[in-house]
């Protein structure tokens, strides 16, 4: 079989990396900030809750820099050692960040439990409610900002660290209700660790979804039978081939790679789809 080769364009590679490091950069920037900030209310505001979403809102601060570090090599243009390019650097930078999702959520939710079984429960104020409200509007707007740009550049790694943020906006919900209530109800302190927990399931939950595309990805998952069919029709229609078979395909980055053979025609190719 002969396969066709592959044109190098450094300059969309460029481009592209310059982009992807313009969207971490910003991402970096403000979950610095941020957790920075929800640590401060929420020591100073009493609040377990928010303090254990600090610790979710740093943890996309080391997402945000396996992604600068990691860009440079992932756009890089296919070569003869890498024919099929290097995407796959990115999703094992995706499966970073789902570690880390996980990490984080199971160090929160020990954290509450300790908390719940204290002996000491303070009342969390206004504090640490003006944190959890500002983390909600903030991580919501870089949120979509984030996946619109992980869209525009076809990156798999930038969307996944997008939902990590948008996971951050709605862990700080139960934060935020969950200060209300111990604030309304000092002898319901404890309310506030109980939102620590949900924080934790939530995260959880958000880590998984992270990882299982990646972890499919990772073990060489094929398109399905329907995007098969498909690949085979957009060959056919090339004038010369007669017919396809041994149609193979792969899950790289966010496209699919298709290995086929033709007859009818000059060559037989491997390609993208």
């Amino acid at each position: 079989m002969e396969n066709v080769g592959y044109c190098s364009n450094t300059e969309s590679s460029e481009q592209s990396l310059k982009d992807i490091r313009k969207v971490a950069w910003v991402g970096l920037s403000v979950n610095v900030v941020l957790s920075t900030l929800k640590f401060l209310l929420g020591f100073f505001g009493n609040s377990s809750a928010l303090i254990a979403d600090a610790a979710h809102s740093f943890s996309d601060v080391t997402t945000d820099i396996a992604i600068l570090l990691g860009a440079k090599y992932w756009t890089a243009p296919p070569d003869q050692k890498h024919p099929y390019g290097h995407k796959r650097l990115e999703t094992l930078v995706t499966l970073i960040i789902g570690v880390f999702l996980v990490i984080a959520g199971l160090g929160i939710g020990y954290r509450a439990i300790f908390a719940v079984h204290g002996s000491r429960l303070q009342q969390p104020d206004w504090l640490a409610l003006t944190g959890a409200l500002i983390s909600i509007v903030v991580k919501e707007v870089l949120f979509q900002w984030s996946r619109r740009q992980g869209k525009r550049l076809n990156s798999q790694a930038l969307i996944a660290n997008a939902w990590h943020n948008r996971s951050d906006a709605l862990s700080s919900i139960p934060v935020a209700a969950a200060i209300i209530v111990a604030m309304a109800k000092p002898q319901w302190a404890y309310i506030d660790s109980v939102g620590a927990l949900i924080v934790c399931v939530f995260i959880l939950y958000t880590s998984w979804g992270i990882l299982k595309p990646a972890l499919l990805e990772i073990s060489e998952r094929g398109a399905s039978a329907e995007d098969c069919d498909k690949i085979k029709i957009m060959a056919l229609q090339i004038d010369g081939v007669k017919s396809v078979h041994a149609v193979r395909t792969r899950w790289l980055g966010g496209g699919v790679m298709a290995d086929l053979h033709r007859s009818g025609s000059k060559y037989n190719s491997s390609r993208g789809a």
